[in-house]
């Protein structure tokens, strides 16, 4: 139990940090574009 835990609390910890890098970038060229935009 506690390591079936630990494996979906890490699992859970690494899948946001993994997706934001490729994410941000884009977020931020899509924040600039909708402030320009306004």
């Amino acid at each position: 139990m506690l390591m079936c835990e630990s494996v979906a609390e890490s699992a859970v910890v690494q899948a946001p940090t993994a997706v934001r890098p490729s994410l941000t970038p884009r977020n931020e060229l899509l924040l600039q574009k909708l402030q320009i935009g306004t």
